[in-house]
């Protein structure tokens, strides 16, 4: 399990695009609008709340995504290749 500083970082690393200019962005370094849409820096407004401002509210160590070992279990298996 991850501790919530490192959920918190891999979080970040995700990239969005902005629901404004449709720019693609760090989550880390973007904004949380209305319905759950992202805004960048630009495009943002007074009312959204920063990543480091909703990630505290988040509980991050429990999101299916910020699982250690997701990458080794999301991988694609090539269905061709059936081994006996």
């Amino acid at each position: 399990m991850l501790s919530r500083e490192e959920a918190k970082q891999k979080l970040g690393k995700r990239i969005e695009r902005c629901s404004g200019c449709y720019g693609a962005f760090y989550l880390r370094d973007m904004w949380l609008g209305p319905e759950a849409t992202y805004y960048c820096e630009e495009c943002k407004t007074g009312e959204m709340f920063h990543f480091d401002q909703f990630t505290e509210k988040l509980d991050l160590e429990n999101l299916p995504t910020m699982q250690e070992d997701e990458e080794e279990k999301t991988q694609c298996q090539n269905p061709f290749t059936h081994q006996n």
